[in-house]
């Protein structure tokens, strides 16, 4: 679940907000907050409304576990060169 950021400074009135008139012609570009459901442009990390952010943590191996298939790899390796 994305996590929310606050930001007090978040003001409707801004005028670095996109207009509804920019999001309207570039509606195949922007995505909807799953928060507030103001629509924002693709390419931000904020929703401008509520300050959702969109940007989650990546899922992946811990790092100690790709050194280690490295390790055994390079094992295997050695063992059938040897």
């Amino acid at each position: 679940m994305p996590r929310r950021v606050r930001n007090r400074n978040l003001d409707p009135d801004e005028s670095d907000l996109p207009r509804d008139e920019d999001v309207d012609s570039l509606d195949d570009a922007t995505r909807v907050c799953p928060s507030c459901g103001a629509r924002n442009y693709d390419d931000v990390e904020l929703c401008h409304k509520c300050g959702l952010a969109f940007t989650a943590a990546r899922a992946g191996p811990p790092p100690w576990a790709v050194g280690v298939v490295v390790l055994v790899i390079i094992g295997l390796l050695l063992a059938y060169i040897l």
